[in-house]
């Protein structure tokens, strides 16, 4: 009942809302454990934050970690997205930890969230990062329709509070040209 109050007050005030989906783990204690042990990887911590197999393999700060590549895992994760947005109402999803999700199973979850909720339906993706090569890259092998602009963040700190060069600021903006045609960054100031 509260998450219909919710929607009804901010469609009354023309906002949008997004919710929160964590498609790459859970906590120590979920139930899903338990009843679907066949949906995680193995119990081995990323120790090399370099390695491309261990970021989307192996799990975050010890975090159980969801394997994508099985198709009961991707059912679920469909399944409940489209149940979220039908029984909401929202205008999209804001992604998390999408450095550690294979590439492939995030464009196909687009693409069939595009199909099912209409291409407005918005993607959102939280890759904590500040390589605007690497984020851009993120961009085109997702087809995610966002990323938040950490780079930017990045930028804005080191030269606001840090006193570096507004240079980097403008070399930032000038990566922007890599990103995909219609791409949106999320530009902020905390997080």
């Amino acid at each position: 009942e509260g998450m219909s109050t919710l929607m009804a007050a901010t469609k009354s005030r023309q906002m949008t809302v997004l919710i929160d989906m964590v498609y790459n783990h859970v906590s120590f204690d979920s139930e899903m454990l338990k009843a679907h042990p066949d949906w995680f990887h193995p119990a081995v911590s990323i120790q090399d934050w370099n390695d491309p197999y261990e970021l989307t393999h192996l799990q975050v700060h010890g975090l159980p970690d969801f394997d994508q590549s099985r198709p009961p895992v991707y059912q679920y994760f469909l399944h409940r997205s489209i149940y979220w947005k039908q029984t909401l109402g929202i205008r999209g999803y804001r992604i998390d930890a999408v450095r550690h999700l294979d590439p492939p199973f995030l464009a196909k979850l687009t693409t069939d969230l595009h199909q099912e909720n209409g291409l407005d339906f918005w993607m959102l993706g939280e890759d904590f990062q500040g390589n605007p090569a690497a984020l851009a890259e993120r961009a085109k092998e997702t087809g995610l329709d966002a990323l938040f602009d950490f780079p930017m963040y990045y930028g804005m700190v080191d030269t606001f509070c840090n006193n570096g060069s507004p240079s980097r600021l403008a070399s930032l903006l000038w990566m922007d040209k890599y990103y995909p045609r219609d791409f949106q960054l999320v530009t902020f100031l905390d997080n």
